[in-house]
């Protein structure tokens, strides 16, 4: 008999782990159940980016707000001197933090439109700092620069390959010193970037 109540036990625990495993087929937790019952949408606990030439991190600070950590790189820099544009090389990581609000994920989702993942438009504030730390050319002898901007942009995090573009003002200190061209000062400059990436927790 004693066999038979610690069989019955066992199974009991067993098909409770089973209801609950949220691999299973057909599975809803309780949070989807929520969610799907509400017109709430939330930004992503976090979110891991890794693009062509940097690494972003997204961690959510409320319901419709995220902090973005960046590190990226830049090895080409279009530059006009004497009238012409030309080109110099480097090595020059850049840093990045912003803060984003997402202002439209609930009415995305009350239309059915993609909102997972942090996908839609957005605000954000972003500083960023950047630093020549090896020359490919010959005269390209220092970039620094240090920038705050306000931007506007657009993510899609819903297809396989991540889509992210922003544009807006900036304000910044800049130090250029490139063949047959010098700045050094402060400067009003037009912030944009388009991005495509891999997410690593999709």
């Amino acid at each position: 008999m004693k066999h038979i109540l610690n069989t019955i036990f066992l199974n009991i625990i067993f098909l409770s782990l089973v209801a609950q495993n949220p691999h299973r087929p057909n599975y809803n937790s309780e949070t989807s159940k929520q969610e799907a019952n509400t017109s709430e949408a939330k930004v992503e606990y976090s979110l891991s980016r890794i693009d062509l030439v940097g690494y972003h991190f997204e961690k959510s600070i409320n319901n419709q707000g995220t902090v973005v950590f960046g590190l990226q790189s830049n090895f080409l820099y279009p530059y006009i001197a004497n009238n012409s544009l030309r080109l110099t090389y480097g090595f020059s990581p850049k840093l990045e933090l912003s803060f984003r609000s997402y202002y439209s994920l609930v009415k995305r989702k009350s239309l059915n439109r993609p909102y997972k993942n942090n996908t839609g438009p957005y605000i954000s504030g972003r500083v960023e700092v950047q630093k020549l730390l090896a020359s490919f050319q010959d005269g390209f002898d220092e970039y620094s620069s240090t920038i705050v901007g306000l931007l506007w942009g657009f993510q899609d995090n819903e297809l396989p390959l991540s889509f992210n573009f922003e544009i807006g003002p900036g304000f910044g200190f800049i130090n250029v010193s490139a063949p047959d061209f010098y700045f050094d000062g402060p400067s009003l400059v037009l912030l944009a970037k388009l991005k495509f990436g891999f997410l690593l927790n999709r």
